[in-house]
């Protein structure tokens, strides 16, 4: 079974690197898709 965020939970991950004072949207980018990897992991072994 293939767990994936849903947008709504992708955006938060956005908001998070802004409130964390991520201001380039490329490293955003690359933090939200390496951040939801982790997580999408974390929920496959849960």
């Amino acid at each position: 079974m293939e767990l994936k965020l849903n947008q709504e939970q992708i955006d938060r991950l956005y908001r998070f690197t802004r409130e964390h004072f991520v201001e380039h949207y490329d490293l955003q980018t690359e933090l939200v898709d390496h951040l939801s990897n982790a997580i999408e992991e974390v929920l496959k072994k849960n």
